[in-house]
């Protein structure tokens, strides 16, 4: 409709009309589709956490149902050494979470302190929701921080500002120092190969792959440890 309204333009001016309309859906369109896939995986998240409760009740219930139905398939003679190499991954995925919320604790604490400093108005409310937001990778800082950024709006300009910069520096310090090296103490592994764990997993499967990406080498790193252990016969 713009390009046939302004038909009686010269032509010069009219394909430059043109371009510029042409330029806008194509930045509608890419703004559009990055907005579909950031609510679809806001869905994918919700479903999840909805489904995991669900499948822990479940696991907890029938424990000792579903124990025995996997015995059957394993050797005797590896029943012991079987058992102590899930025990082993039972410790390390407990130090990972242990090391989880440890971060954000430490996210929250130091978060409570600035924004103590700043005068922030239900500092330690918001630090809370920022602390527990942290357990999610990648959207949780920035769901945390939109209570932040709204109540720090009611006060004035300036104080948005400090606010945003107080949780990216926040978010800096935990994701470069914080992180890597308590999860490296909980689960014994180095925080570079933390580092590059998460890394992978992003880059492989995104939000997932980043969630799910230290639990996994903490697992593959005891089965490693106990493998030799299980391919040799008593």
């Amino acid at each position: 409709q713009i390009y046939q309204s302004t038909a009686f333009l010269p032509e010069t001016v009219h394909d430059k009309i043109a371009g510029l309309v042409a330029d806008l859906e194509g930045t509608l369109d890419h703004l559009l589709t990055k907005l579909v896939n950031g609510f679809l995986h806001i869905f994918d998240m919700i479903i999840i956490i909805t489904v995991i409760p669900v499948l822990v009740f479940y696991y907890i219930k029938d424990f000792q149902l579903l124990k025995s139905f996997f015995k059957r398939f394993i050797p005797r003679n590896l029943h012991n050494r079987l058992k102590r190499m899930i025990m082993a991954i039972d410790e390390g995925l407990g130090g990972y979470i242990r090391g989880l919320f440890l971060v954000s604790l430490f996210v929250a604490i130091l978060t409570l302190l600035i924004f103590k400093l700043l005068n922030v108005p239900y500092a330690l409310l918001l630090s809370i929701i920022i602390g527990l937001t942290n357990i999610i990778p990648y959207f949780g800082p920035i769901i945390g921080a939109i209570p932040a950024v709204m109540i720090a709006y009611t006060g004035s300009p300036s104080l948005v500002i400090y606010v945003i910069l107080t949780i990216l520096a926040v978010q800096i310090l935990e994701g470069n120092l914080l992180s890597p090296y308590i999860m490296g103490k909980n689960i014994k592994i180095h925080p570079i190969a933390i580092i590059f764990a998460l890394l992978l997993g992003g880059e492989l499967f995104g939000i997932i792959g980043m969630i799910l990406a230290v639990p996994v080498l903490a697992i593959l790193k005891v089965v490693v440890t106990y493998l030799p252990y299980l391919i040799v016969a008593d």
